[in-house]
């Protein structure tokens, strides 16, 4: 069992999916960010200025993980969707008003859960639990307020919560 994906292309063709053997979808790529906390890859999903390079870089002063910014590729492989950025982007976080920033980030991540980003006011307080399908895969899905100042506390605690393939978590958010 490979634990990884194979290296992402440098230059993928223009199309946003690639099929891969046995039809199935190997390479997607989305306008998000990307963050690992502890084993768990968390993919941030909004809008343009919603606030996911914020919310990111607040997680990584956390102790969480860039994995990519702005752009993220996404492979389904033997069950586990993997995160990584485009080369180009490794390393790079945009943080507005500063600029582009260089950190250390982790070069693939096992996705464990989805956050979408959403104006506080429609958030419920005890909200039902909601999957998104990716690649196939169905993934947890959680809704937060990015300019909280618990939001990256939130995201640290979901991560937690959700599962990784490598850590046997008990909850398991990823369906075939």
């Amino acid at each position: 069992m490979t634990l990884y994906p194979p290296s992402p292309p440098e230059r993928p063709a223009r199309a946003q999916a690639h099929t891969g053997m046995e039809g199935e979808m190997s390479l997607i790529r989305v306008h998000a960010s990307c963050v690992t906390f502890g084993a768990t890859g968390v993919l941030i999903r909004g809008a343009s200025g919603a606030g996911k390079s914020d919310l990111a870089l607040r997680v990584i002063h956390l102790g969480g993980r860039l994995v990519a910014d702005d752009q993220v590729y996404l492979q389904a492989q033997d069950g586990v969707l993997y995160a990584f950025a485009p080369h180009v982007l490794r390393g790079r976080l945009e943080v507005r008003g500063v600029g582009i920033v260089e950190l250390p980030y982790a070069h693939v991540s096992a996705l464990g859960c989805i956050i979408d980003l959403i104006d506080g006011r429609n958030i419920d307080r005890m909200p039902e639990p909601m999957k998104v399908e990716l690649a196939g895969l169905r993934i947890a899905c959680h809704r937060l307020d990015p300019f909280e100042a618990a939001a990256p506390h939130k995201v640290a605690a979901i991560a937690r919560l959700c599962h990784n393939p490598f850590t046997g978590r008990v909850r398991a958010p990823i369906d075939r």
